[in-house]
C-alpha cells in the first residue's frame, strides 16, 4: 500500500527500505533502528540527528535516533485542532481490515504496519490538526496478550501466543515517536503537539463495553479502575525521552463516573506539572439522548467529580465519540455546570463528536452499518450489540462543527477550546473546519 510514508522514500529502496527503518535485526519494530539503512536515506533526509541513546531498548543493535525538532505551537492557544478518527481513517482511506484478532485496532499497525500507521497520521497533519493523538486509545497488556503474533518469536513464556509486557510496552511507546513523524512527513517541522490516547477501561475489552459502561466485576470501584489505569500510564512514564514529548494526556470516551476518580487519581501519582504530570483532558460519551453516562451520572454530577478539589484539576473537560446532534445541549449543561459548581476554576472545553452520518458501530460485530430512517443509538434485539451514531444532515460536517465551534466561542464560557472528531470524521473533514476556522481568523484579523 502507498502512503505519504512510503511516497517519501520511492526512489531510495521503496517498501523494503521503509521497513528496515522501522525494523531492528532481531525482529522488532523500533523507530529509531537505523542499523540498515541504505546510505542515500541519510542523504535525502535533511533533517538533523543526534545520538541521545547509548543504546537501543531492543538489544539487537545500537543506534542513532532522528531528532524531530521540539514543537512549537503553544498549548496554550485559545483554539487547537485535534485529529479525527484514526481507526476509521484507516479502514475507509487505507484499506485496513479490523476483526476480532485486531483487539488492539489502530493500535494493532504498531506491530503489523507502522508506514501506514504514519501515513493516516500524517493526512491528519497535513489537513492542519494542531493536535495528534496516538495510537494507542485501546493499547493494554491484556490486549497485547490476546493479540495472535504476527511472527514466529515465542517470547516470555507465551508460546508464541500473544505478546508479553516488555513487548506490549516497546510497542505502546513507539506509538509517540510515529505521531510526531506525522508532523514531519506534512512539513510542518515546529508545528505540532501530541496527546497519549488512553481510551476507558471498556475500551481494551472485548468487545468493547466503553459505549455501555458494562465492566467486569473487578472493576466494579474506582479502586480497581485506578490500577488499570496506572499501571498503564506508567508504561509511558518509564521512558522519559517518549514521555517528555507529549504535551497531552488524553483520558477519552469514558463511560462512569467511577473512572473519572480513577484517572484523577491516576494523575495525581505522577507528581507536580513542572515535573511528571503534563496537562490532561476527561472527555466523556454520551450515546443515549437522556444525555446522560451510560451509567445513569448527569452531566452536573459528571462536573462535580471532574471539578472536585483534592486532585489535580483537569487541563480540559468534554465530549467524544458522541452524535454531532447532541452537542449543543450537552455542552449548555456543561457550561451551566461548571459555572455553578466551579466558580474559582473553569477548564477549557473539549470536543470531538462523531462524523459517522449514516452509519453506527456494531461492537460485537465490529463492523459500521448502515442505521435506521429515525438515527439514534440502535440495539438489535437478541444480537448483544451495542450500537452508537453520530447525525445525518444536509450540511458537511466541518460545516457543522464550524457553526458549533462559533456558537461556543461567542458566548465566552471557556478561556479555550480544543476540538476535532471522532469515529468517522477523515482527513478531509479535519481540513474543512480548519479551512472554515482559518477564514473567519483571517476576517476578523
Amino acid at each position: 500500500m502507498t502512503n505519504v510514508f512510503v511516497n517519501h522514500f520511492l526512489g531510495i529502496g521503496g517498501v523494503s527500505s521503509v521497513r528496515k527503518v522501522l525494523e531492528g535485526g532481531c525482529g522488532k519494530i523500533r523507530w529509531c533502528q537505523w542499523h540498515d539503512i541504505p546510505s542515500a536515506i541519510d542523504q535525502h533526509w535533511d533533517y538533523p540527528f543526534r545520538h541521545e541513546r547509548s543504546k537501543i531498548r531492543a538489544p539487537c543493535v545500537q543506534s542513532r535516533c532522528l531528532a524531530i525538532p521540539t514543537m512549537a505551537l503553544d498549548p496554550e492557544k485559545p483554539l487547537l485542532l485535534l485529529d479525527g478518527g484514526l481507526g476509521t481513517t484507516l479502514e475507509d482511506n487505507f484499506g485496513v481490515k479490523f476483526s476480532h484478532q485486531t483487539p488492539l485496532w489502530s493500535g494493532h499497525l504498531l506491530i503489523s504496519d507502522p508506514p501506514t500507521l504514519l501515513g493516516a497520521q500524517t493526512a491528519f497533519a497535513a489537513a492542519g490538526s494542531d493536535v495528534i493523538l496516538t495510537a494507542t486509545y485501546q493499547a493494554s497488556f491484556a490486549g497485547f496478550a490476546r493479540t495472535p503474533r504476527i511472527d514466529d518469536n515465542s517470547h516470555g513464556g507465551n508460546n508464541g501466543i500473544g505478546y508479553a509486557r516488555d513487548e506490549a510496552a516497546e510497542y505502546m511507546n513507539s506509538a509517540i515517536e510515529i505521531a510526531r513523524s506525522a508532523f514531519i512527513q506534512a512539513g510542518k517541522r515546529n508545528g505540532g503537539l501530541l496527546a497519549l490516547s488512553l481510551g476507558a477501561y471498556g475500551a481494551t475489552m472485548s468487545p468493547s463495553t466503553e459505549y455501555s459502561g458494562a465492566y467486569d466485576p473487578e472493576m466494579s470501584d474506582w479502586q480497581g479502575l485506578y490500577k488499570f489505569h496506572y499501571e498503564r500510564i506508567m508504561t509511558f512514564v518509564h521512558d522519559k525521552l517518549d514521555w517528555s514529548r507529549i504535551s497531552f494526556v488524553a483520558f477519552e470516551t469514558l463511560p462512569v463516573v467511577r473512572e473519572v476518580r480513577a484517572v484523577r487519581e491516576t494523575m495525581k501519582t505522577l507528581g507536580d506539572p513542572s515535573g511528571l504530570r503534563p496537562r490532561y483532558w476527561v472527555s466523556c460519551v454520551f450515546p443515549n439522548q437522556d444525555l446522560k453516562l451510560p451509567d445513569g451520572t448527569t452531566v452536573e454530577e459528571l462536573v462535580k467529580e471532574l471539578l472536585s478539589p483534592g486532585l489535580p484539576l483537569p487541563y480540559a473537560i468534554g465530549i467524544n465519540c458522541t452524535k454531532l446532534s447532541l452537542m449543543r445541549p450537552l455542552i449548555r449543561k456543561f457550561e451551566d455546570a461548571v459555572a455553578s459548581i466551579s466558580p474559582d476554576y473553569t477548564p477549557r472545553l473539549v470536543i470531538y463528536p462523531d462524523g459517522a452520518n449514516n452509519f453506527v458501530y456494531d461492537t460485537t460485530l465490529q463492523q459500521w452499518l448502515p442505521k435506521d430512517n429515525e438515527g439514534g443509538s440502535l440495539d438489535k434485539p437478541g444480537s448483544g450489540s451495542e450500537l452508537q451514531s453520530a447525525k445525518t444532515g444536509n450540511k458537511p460536517w466541518g460545516e457543522e462543527m464550524y457553526e458549533l465551534v462559533t456558537e461556543v466561542q461567542e458566548r465566552g464560557a471557556w478561556p479555550g477550546l480544543l476540538v476535532g472528531g471522532c469515529c468517522k470524521a477523515g482527513p478531509d473533514d479535519i481540513a474543512l473546519l480548519r479551512r472554515k476556522l482559518d477564514e473567519a481568523a483571517g476576517a476578523s484579523r
